[in-house]
């Protein structure tokens, strides 16, 4: 099955007056398994769900434009679709009689916290920050969220739709997201202990290096490995891309990089403390929610926050 990046565009129907906010657009990014197609994708119930939950908590003045589909291995697997000329949001912002009849910009966003949970008992939970932006002023009163408001329920239904439940609800929703969930960390590639390091060796060039570990599972150029633990030279603690495999006095060296600059010649007597693990992606849907609050729809940061050095404390 193939691995499928989902982005939605959104954009301003109104033109940018001088001295206005400058978020006029934004994306909102999902990954999905499924079999196919950018097409078979595309016709996914899940997408025109999703368009027309995300509509009713969306002001009149923006619209969904585009949909891009892109295959997350081989991101030149790609298709634009056209979500059509009238997906605007279905929240009036001009009708003086309707709810959200403020045709003020909102400046701020509901941050939430979507969470995949860990399948095993060691495996960390996975987060990922999203922001609701395009909204009413009814669902806001003062800096808090307005929970009270008659337009509340249907920002719920969404949330319920993506992030399947809230966390503090026991139980599952089985009605959520089948296709429009994360991508994150494969818990099951383990860091493997390293016995041996050359850098500026013969192996190779001085942009790439090689380890030897022997439990470390086989890998296919182009994978992804994290290595950790190296005391004194720091440089080598990073994430690097496998290319090949050296056979140098019977050990079989992975040979990693490429490197920005030349790399130190280094070959360490001791190694232990020293790791390497497999980077391995996994996809799926979101287990729970939190609604952590107001933000700013620019930033995802709070407001009223100090300048300079003090705003960072």
């Amino acid at each position: 099955m193939a691995n499928w990046k989902i982005t939605f565009f959104f954009e301003s129907a109104q033109q940018a007056n001088v001295g206005a906010d400058s978020s006029v657009g934004w994306t909102e990014t999902f990954y999905g398994t499924l079999n196919g197609g950018p097409d078979a994708v595309y016709q996914h119930p899940d997408i025109a769900k999703y368009i027309k939950l995300r509509r009713n908590i969306l002001a009149d003045i923006y619209r969904i434009s585009f949909i891009r589909i892109s295959d997350d291995q081989h991101p030149r697997i790609v298709k634009i679709f056209n979500a059509g000329a009238g997906v605007f949001g279905s929240l009036k912002t001009t009708d003086p009689d309707a709810v959200g009849h403020d045709a003020a910009q909102v400046q701020c966003g509901i941050l939430v916290d979507l969470q995949r949970l860990g399948t095993t008992p060691t495996e960390k939970v996975h987060h990922r920050r999203f922001i609701i932006r395009g909204l009413v002023t009814d669902v806001i009163k003062g800096n808090i969220i307005y929970n009270q408001s008659e337009l509340w329920p249907q920002h719920l239904a969404f949330l319920n739709f993506i992030g399947q439940k809230d966390a503090t609800i026991a139980g599952a929703n089985k009605n959520g997201a089948a296709l429009l969930g994360c991508r994150f960390q494969d818990a099951t590639p383990q860091p493997q202990p390293v016995t041996a390091i050359q850098v500026g060796s013969t192996l190779t060039d001085d942009f790439h290096f090689g380890i030897v570990s022997p439990t470390l599972l086989l890998l296919t150029p182009g994978a992804k490995v994290k290595v950790t633990g190296v005391p004194d030279n720091r440089v080598l603690n990073r994430i690097w891309t496998y290319s090949q495999t050296v056979v140098s006095g019977g050990s079989n060296f992975y040979i990693l990089g490429k490197a920005r600059k030349p790399l130190t010649p280094y070959q360490p007597a001791v190694t232990a403390g020293i790791f390497a693990q497999l980077q391995q992606q996994d996809y799926g849907t979101f287990d729970q929610y939190t609604i952590i609050g107001l933000r700013s729809k620019r930033t995802g940061k709070v407001f009223r926050q100090l300048r300079g050095r003090s705003g960072t404390r």
